[in-house]
């Protein structure tokens, strides 16, 4: 048991790693996000179909779990298009804690839907609780730290000031964003209980995602004006080498979530959700390897948030006990 539920931790931590890189690629592209959408939804489908046929994933499953486990998959892709919009509208200083809530949501589904802590061992659950909270506070001081990542959507830089109106509507879309990256996990935790492997989720869950993406991506493209065949073409991709960079995005996101639903699977949503939102990582591969903030104008919001990190995933760890 012991040896299950360090696998698990140290999956969700694998997880935390992907989900804090896969947008990467984003910074080094300059194509219009519509297309980059359409293209990491290209590298989602193609890295969920090798991942799922070569861990075990090609499984038969109900058409009722297939349904559910493709519209998991559209639910992530509004969530995904929904937080880039609250980047652009309100910046990513303000959305990204608003987004990161997930990390309490998942362990709040966790305790209240699916009982994976007991009031008889309180301890425990205290632990998670706080381990959570620490995540989430951790996102929120962190989210002050001046110029990381300030390029999700190149298309539209964000305001440094915007209006009442784009406020609201930056933090709506950063709330969809926290409940689209949560909610899925419900019936994931559902289908689970029907023998269907983590694998088999990824695979199937991948090809909601590619058709959301691509119905995103199209949407965006007609409101736009632009031609909705001249973009399933590929409009706007100078050339192939162009699609490179979200599709690594979308194989990334890929392998991090085999490794989330595999957490999932051995430690529950309550442990795995709030590891994996944690910003520890993204931020540090920002200030260090990015060399995008100035640490000596943040240093007391860096330090904190990345201190609160630490504190909250080893609660986390100490409530698997």
């Amino acid at each position: 048991m012991l040896l299950f539920k360090l696998t698990g931790f140290i999956l969700a931590l694998l997880s935390m790693i992907l989900y804090s890189l896969y947008m990467v690629p984003r910074k080094k592209s300059s194509i219009p996000q519509s297309v980059y959408t359409l293209w990491m939804g290209v590298g989602i489908l193609i890295s969920t179909t090798i991942l799922g046929a070569t861990t075990g994933g090609l499984q038969l499953v109900s058409p009722v779990d297939y349904v559910l486990m493709f519209v998991c998959g559209i639910v992530w892709a509004t969530g995904s298009d929904a937080y880039c919009r609250a980047v652009r509208s309100i910046g990513l200083s303000r959305s990204t804690p608003i987004k990161n809530i997930s990390a309490a949501l998942g362990t709040l589904i966790g305790i209240a839907v699916f009982g994976e802590f007991s009031l008889s061992k309180i301890h425990p659950l205290i632990m998670a609780g706080l381990g959570s909270i620490a995540v989430v506070a951790s996102a929120t001081i962190l989210g002050r730290v001046e110029n990381i990542d300030e390029s999700i959507n190149s298309e539209s830089p964000e305001s440094a000031t915007p209006d009442r109106r784009t406020v609201i509507k930056g933090v709506l879309f950063a709330l969809w964003a926290a409940v689209a990256y949560t909610i899925y996990t419900v019936p994931m935790k559902i289908i689970y209980s029907h023998h269907v492997t983590p694998s088999a989720f990824l695979l199937y869950m991948g090809h909601g995602c590619f058709v959301g993406m691509v119905l995103i991506g199209i949407i965006d493209t007609s409101r736009k004006g632009r031609s909705i065949r001249s973009f399933l073409k590929g409009g706007n991709l100078p050339n192939w080498k162009a699609s490179i960079a979200p599709q690594l995005s979308g194989a990334m996101w890929a392998l991090g979530s085999l490794f989330a639903n595999i957490a999932v699977k051995h430690i529950g949503v309550a442990i795995t959700w709030p590891i994996t939102k944690s910003t520890l990582f993204a931020v540090l591969y920002g200030v260090y390897i990015l060399k995008e903030v100035d640490v000596s104008k943040n240093k007391r919001d860096l330090y904190v948030g990345l201190v609160l990190s630490v504190v909250g995933i080893v609660l986390l760890a100490m409530a698997l006990g």
